[in-house]
């Protein structure tokens, strides 16, 4: 398995709009992503800070789901929200 967490920092006054997509992304990926296991996306203490946790069943889950134009796109609109990049970790268990 392959695991990520992704930490982010929006913009003031855009965390429900993160939260929102982040939510519709996270749905999407579960229900389409073959080998996604886990998509959830949490609030922390810090009002503009987020945590999204991601499993895949392998790192071909993974790639693929890079490589989507779904993936693309939502990144691209996360561009104007986001206070940063994403930073990322990556875990394997084998």
């Amino acid at each position: 398995m392959i695991s990520l967490i992704v930490n982010v920092r929006v913009k003031p006054g855009r965390d429900h709009d993160y939260e929102r997509i982040s939510r519709e992304f996270g749905q999407y990926v579960e229900a389409n992503r073959p080998g996604n296991i886990l998509f959830r996306t949490y609030r922390t203490d810090d009002p503009l800070a987020f945590v999204t946790i991601e499993h895949f069943e392998d790192q071909a889950s993974l790639d693929a789901h890079q490589a989507s134009d779904h993936t693309k796109q939502t990144l691209a609109m996360l561009g104007d929200i986001l206070d940063g990049g994403l930073q990322v970790q990556k875990f394997s268990d084998g």
